[in-house]
């Protein structure tokens, strides 16, 4: 039986300019069929898939109840185009033609998320450099004022997500270099870019930093 609740389309690294990609054992459970006969189908047909572009895999572990150790198990990650190949070698039974539909549409939302995320990021350039215009003008007589870009980053952050930019790339899996706004969602991009806006205004009006911290703190319900 198909699980409904299954999540079919993922992407990797979690960030703007990513690949969106299903799995073998995606395609396994929700086609019906077994997942060592969708492993051989992209073994076997690993040149077709080429085609379509580079083929990823990962070695998962798999803990077998009564068995000793730890197996793995390759899983394919294969991109829209890869997957929709595969399962146009498998038998068109009325599942296979249902997931098929479902997962066209997961594509289309996946990367109508990541074009709103870009959209999100480029939008907030501007605010970036409001936030950082009013730390400029408005703290220039401030020992150290260079730390305040990541003190306040962090600050905008922490309102919307409740992490700092560190733990969002730690927690996200992120490289400790990698921007931190590339792995927020949409919603997180938006957020950001107000609440920047925001403690730029209140900069601008004098507030220190613990007066800023506390103002957003409340806002958000705390």
């Amino acid at each position: 039986m198909e699980a409904k609740t299954t999540v079919m389309v993922f992407i990797d690294p979690p960030k703007v300019r990513a690949t969106p990609f299903t799995t073998s054992a995606v395609i396994a459970e929700c086609a019906g069929v077994q997942h060592h006969a969708v492993q051989q189908m992209c073994a076997r047909y690993k040149s077709d898939l080429e085609e379509f572009g580079l083929v990823a895999f990962e070695m998962r572990a798999v803990k077998e109840p009564g068995a000793r150790g730890t197996k793995f198990e390759k899983i394919w990650h294969l991109t829209e185009g890869q997957a929709m190949l595969i399962l146009a070698y498998l038998r068109n039974t009325p599942q296979v033609r249902e997931f098929k539909k479902r997962l066209v549409k997961e594509f289309q939302r996946m990367k109508a998320e990541l074009t709103k995320r870009e959209v999100n990021r480029a939008k907030g350039l501007p605010a970036r450099r409001t936030l950082t215009d009013a730390i400029h003008d408005c703290l220039s007589d401030t020992p150290h004022k260079f730390r305040y870009y990541k003190i306040y980053t962090d600050l905008a952050y922490k309102v919307v997500t409740g992490l700092t930019a560190a733990q969002v790339r730690k927690e996200r899996g992120a490289g400790p270099k990698s921007n931190a706004a590339d792995y927020l969602t949409s919603g997180e991009l938006e957020a950001v870019e107000r609440v920047s806006g925001q403690i730029a205004v209140l900069i601008e009006a004098g507030m220190r930093y613990a007066e800023i911290r506390d103002i957003l703190t409340r806002a958000r319900g705390e």
